[in-house]
């Protein structure tokens, strides 16, 4: 994920604008904590830094379209989007209550008529070690899937769980 920089007052603040709603106006801007970037990549115009982010939490600013992104050795940050299909929408719910989501979305178009996407940063408990997300698309897929569940590890890595409801597993998972 490529970040902005700007200089005030000889300090450099970093910051990323998430979704593109409507007129492309962003649905909230995360700003990111120095220490989350690397130390070689602090002085390019545009650093650069990847998910899933551990032991960072994010807050609400004064604002509601504000986010920090800060230190917390509880949690863990990642990001998870859902692509719409054409004149269609997307969403995702993740099992886990204990996650806290911040939702943003993509407009297709400036009004949205060509489809809405969803994504989200996802803030989870160092106690998860990875996350059930149940995703939904519409609109012309072009014979891809309108649906499925994926698991979002603590590594980074995803799994998708492909043609199964995860109710129908339920009670096959290790406990």
């Amino acid at each position: 994920m490529l970040l902005e920089r700007i200089h005030v007052d000889g300090r450099n603040f970093y910051y990323r604008d998430f979704g593109n709603e409507d007129h492309c106006r962003n649905s909230f801007r995360l700003w990111v904590h120095y220490s989350f970037i690397p130390y070689g990549a602090r002085y390019k115009d545009n650093p650069e830094i990847e998910f899933p982010i551990h032991n960072a939490r994010i807050d609400q600013g004064k604002n509601i379209s504000t986010l920090i992104l800060r230190p917390d050795n509880n949690y863990w940050v990642t990001d998870f989007f859902v692509k719409c299909g054409y004149r269609g929408s997307s969403n995702f719910q993740v099992k886990e209550t204990e996650v806290q989501i911040f939702d943003y979305y993509i407009y297709s178009s400036p009004r949205g008529n060509l489809g809405i996407s969803m994504g989200g940063l996802l803030v989870i408990p160092n106690t998860i070690e990875a996350v059930t997300i149940a995703w939904k698309k519409t609109g012309r897929l072009y014979g891809k899937p309108g649906s499925g569940t994926i698991l979002l590890h603590k590594s980074g890595l995803s799994e998708e769980l492909i043609d199964t409801d995860i109710c129908e597993i339920e009670d096959l998972a290790e406990v």
